[in-house]
């Protein structure tokens, strides 16, 4: 196999986990290639840049947390190449693997116990403009610098479906259900469901709730006052103004991005670990 690897190298455990990594790999009779952006200081000839990397490997080992996930993603684009994280971040749904227990993983992986899952992506349109947007996680719209409460409408492929009064609207995958929606009330979904899910931030309402739509759904969102500083964010990561008069669409990706799930891994296993769910609470 050829492997990849990049990652969050500003964090300390990044460079302890290359170093065993390395040789590892090279035991196991694997090629390693690491990223060119990552300042290693040991002598090691194989490095290429990601660019380089994706077309070569046949998968792809990020070091870090989700935020190391997300933004690998995007650089890789419309490269579709499988990804392994391994998490030294603090908490993080996307990976399975840990500083302690990767070794054992990448076992499994050259002796073939897993699979590669597919996991949807949202595209998001600024109508009118050329700008447009892939998102993994999460899209958020909020008021960004103003102190108004925005109104937001929201339409499901041409039919209308609410007008929100809140803090901002959080448009997420089942992947990015974990992340801030979950914080704003929004439900947990497992990751191979095919939804898209809707969560008011802090609305003025209380009739206002999360709502699943089918991941074949195409969500429209505009705005009904002349309103400045509402910021659009995507998977936490890129963030900028948008105007009252931008009408925003929000649909399926045609593409995937894909992970290593290891035969051995469980995600409601992982799900209780995360969430400190111990069985007794009353």
């Amino acid at each position: 196999m050829i492997i990849g690897c990049t990652g969050n190298y500003e964090k300390t455990n990044f460079y302890k986990i290359i170093e065993k990594l390395i040789p590892f790999i090279e035991k196991s009779k694997h090629t390693l290639i690491i990223d060119d952006e990552i300042p290693f200081e040991k002598s090691f000839d194989k490095v290429k840049s990601l660019d380089e990397i994706c077309k070569k490997c046949d998968f792809l080992i990020t070091i870090g947390g989700d935020g190391t996930i997300l933004s690998t993603a995007r650089k890789i684009k419309n490269k579709v190449i499988p990804i392994f994280g391994i998490h030294i971040g603090g908490l993080g749904f996307l990976t399975h693997s840990n500083a302690d227990n990767f070794i054992h993983s990448l076992k499994e992986i050259f002796s073939s116990n897993y699979s590669v899952v597919d996991r949807m992506i949202l595209k998001t349109e600024i109508e009118n403009t050329n700008k447009v947007f892939y998102a993994i996680n999460d899209i958020v719209i909020d008021q960004g610098s103003s102190p108004r409460i925005l109104e937001t409408n929201v339409s499901i492929s041409n039919t209308h479906l609410n007008k929100y009064k809140s803090d901002g609207i959080i448009i997420c995958t089942p992947l990015g259900s974990t992340a801030y929606s979950l914080s704003a009330g929004g439900p947990i979904i497992t990751p191979w469901l095919d939804v898209i899910s809707i969560t008011p931030i802090c609305p003025h309402s209380l009739s206002a709730r999360p709502i699943l739509l089918s991941a074949d759904d195409e969500v429209k969102i505009d705005f009904n006052d002349e309103q400045i500083g509402m910021k659009i964010t995507i998977d936490g990561q890129l963030s900028f103004e948008i105007e009252y008069s931008d009408k925003i669409i929000i649909s399926r990706h045609d593409l995937n991005i894909k992970f290593i799930n290891l035969n051995s891994s469980d995600y409601y296993s992982n799900l209780r670990n995360k969430m400190g769910w111990l069985g007794n609470v009353r």
